[in-house]
């Protein structure tokens, strides 16, 4: 009878979990720590770089960072999320006073200082062919930390370029299949550009710059475009890589957002206001 249950377990096939991509593992950990965030009952939350393991900032922490402040307002239930803007404009004012060192303690009491109830700090390292991203969430009160996760993604060459490495990640081995399946022909036939939508939940219009790091003549490089109050515009076309993006109020003219968004060939990314 025990060797017959030894067979029988022997043919349990192993589920390997599937390798998450760079949006897929970032919006992963920014919903499990949403969702602690939200059991604590915080209601101001702050968004630091993330740094490398040797506490330097690069980046891709930055990257990262943006990213997380998007997936927790996204699946934020009941707390507000400080502009990253904003809380790296306090950084830079206090960094001289604090001997412009900035750890988790000095996060911690500028997030006091500001009335934010909880600063999520965190690393990233390269290890092998992906990277880890750690985060914890500090108590600015307490400096307990009261909720912590980590994910992994798959390493890419323009990941790697902003982790600061020279080299990116091999290319993959061409695909063994005698008849693989080709890119579609059509809008994105020569799978070197994407489409960015952006959404404007504001009561007035925006005005809209991208402009993407590697600009040729088969896609758009560089575009400026309006979108109206509460409408949704969206750009085909725009080249694949990373993309700088910034928005303004269009009457007044004032500064509204600015970041970076990564467009994988022939992929589609968003920004909401």
């Amino acid at each position: 009878m025990n060797k017959i249950y030894l067979l029988a377990l022997m043919w349990i096939p192993v589920v390997v979990p599937a390798q998450l991509d760079f949006d897929s593992a970032i919006d992963a950990v920014g919903k499990r720590i949403s969702f602690k965030i939200y059991e604590q009952e915080r209601s101001r939350v702050a968004v630091a770089n993330l740094v490398d393991h040797t506490g330097e900032e690069n980046e891709l922490g930055g990257l990262i960072s943006e990213e997380m402040t998007v997936s927790l307002l996204k699946h934020s239930r009941s707390f507000e999320v400080m502009d990253r803007g904003h809380l790296a404009a306090i950084i830079e004012e206090h960094r001289l006073a604090l001997g412009g060192l900035m750890n988790d303690s000095t996060l911690i009491e500028l997030g006091r200082l500001e009335s934010v109830e909880v600063v999520i700090t965190g690393t990233i390292t390269r290890l092998g062919a992906r990277y880890k991203v750690t985060v914890k969430a500090l108590d600015t009160q307490t400096g307990l930390v009261v909720a912590a996760d980590r994910e992994y993604f798959q390493a890419e060459r323009f990941l790697d370029e902003y982790y600061g490495l020279e080299t990116g990640v091999p290319n993959p081995e061409p695909d063994p299949r005698p008849n693989p399946v080709k890119m579609p022909i059509g809008d994105c036939a020569t799978g070197k550009h994407g489409t960015v939508y952006v959404q404007n939940s504001r009561s007035y219009a925006v005005t809209v710059s991208l402009e993407a790091k590697d600009g040729k003549r088969s896609c758009k490089g560089k575009i400026t475009f309006e979108v109206k109050a509460g409408e949704t515009n969206h750009v085909r076309g725009i080249c694949a890589g990373n993309i700088t993006y910034e928005i303004i109020k269009s009457h007044t003219r004032d500064h509204l957002s600015r970041g970076t968004i990564y467009m994988k060939p022939c992929g589609e990314r968003a920004i909401k206001l």
